[in-house]
This record gives structure tokens, sequence and C-alpha cells, in this order.
């Protein structure tokens, strides 16, 4: 796993954490990786429901630019 580092404002701070307690989570950081957990499922399984909530962000393109990384990860690893 490769470390990254954030900054937010206090505000979003402050939204961000309210949401992960009342979701449930104990840090804002489990409840970013779970969004970012979503974003990967969004990136690698094309029926995800994450891959339309992603479209939204990011668009089209890039994840079609997606598509074409994993079909090569996938076809480099059945080599």
């Amino acid at each position: 796993m490769k470390p990254i580092t954030i900054s937010i404002e206090p505000d979003e701070h402050a939204r961000l954490r309210r949401l992960a307690a009342l979701s449930g989570y104990t840090s804002i950081e489990n409840l970013i990786d779970r969004l970012l957990d979503h974003v990967d499922q969004g990136i690698t399984r094309p029926g995800a429901w994450e891959r339309d909530w992603l479209a939204q962000i990011v668009g089209p393109g890039p994840l079609a630019a997606c598509d074409e990384l994993v079909s090569d990860a996938e076809a480099s690893a059945n080599r």
C-alpha cells in the first residue's frame, strides 16, 4: 500500500468527520479508504454501480482509458 497525504479545509474536515461518525466509521481515514475502494471498483469492474458514479465525477473518457490499462494488466497476468 502506498501512503498519500491530503489537505482539506477545516469545514470540509468537520463535514467528513460528522459523516464518518454517523455512518459508523471510526475515522475520516476509514471513510476515505472506503470511498477510494469504491473508486477502484468503478475503474476495474465494468458493470459495477460505482462506474456510473465515477463517470459523473471524471467523465467517460478517463474511464475508457483506465479500461485499457486494466485489460493490459489482466492480459499480462494471464501470460
